[in-house]
């Protein structure tokens, strides 16, 4: 019955592909970007910008986000939020691949590569109103802490490559 139900997510049209229309937002997103790719439409104005632009034909989805964080953030804050939005996408990959220093380390390095896959089919990464993005920024500080706090004996990392790491030079 699950199988069933995540095939059906996938093999489903609504919105005129399987992403749900998702293609489309993102087609269109990229679109406006386009038109103001300095400094883009506003922080948080996807949900006000969407509908208005839908209900004037502009624009052919009927989502109220880019539904994607990546795309999503260079609508609202063009050039100007490039530099924010790669320090904290570095930041993450760097805690990630720090690999695990304990079992609670490489759980929370899973938990923020899997969230920073996520974010490109979702808007949430800095979206406000929403609790994933509290969690997935709280996940990642976590991960960071410890990534930073120990230096204990053998290390794997998400992406598969192992490493010593030892706390004496």
């Amino acid at each position: 019955p699950a199988i069933a139900a995540v095939e059906q997510r996938f093999s489903n049209d609504a919105g005129g592909d399987p992403l749900s229309g998702r293609s489309l937002a993102w087609e269109e997103t990229v679109s406006l970007i386009a038109e103001k790719p300095e400094i883009g439409y506003g922080y948080s104005a996807g949900p006000s910008l969407f509908p208005r632009l839908h209900e004037t034909g502009r624009l052919a989805f009927e989502l109220d986000s880019a539904h994607n964080s990546y795309l999503q953030w260079m609508l609202e804050t063009g050039l100007i939020g490039l530099p924010a939005m790669v320090t904290l996408v570095v930041a993450c990959v760097w805690t990630a691949l720090q690999g695990a220093r304990s079992a609670l380390a490489n759980g929370l390095a899973w938990c923020v590569v899997g969230g920073l896959f996520l974010q490109t089919t979702e808007s949430a990464m800095l979206g406000t109103g929403q609790v994933y993005p509290s969690v997935f920024w709280l996940v990642a500080a976590a991960g960071s802490l410890l990534a930073t706090s120990s230096s204990e004996a053998p290390v794997n990392d998400p992406v598969g490559a192992s490493r010593r790491v030892s706390s004496q030079a």
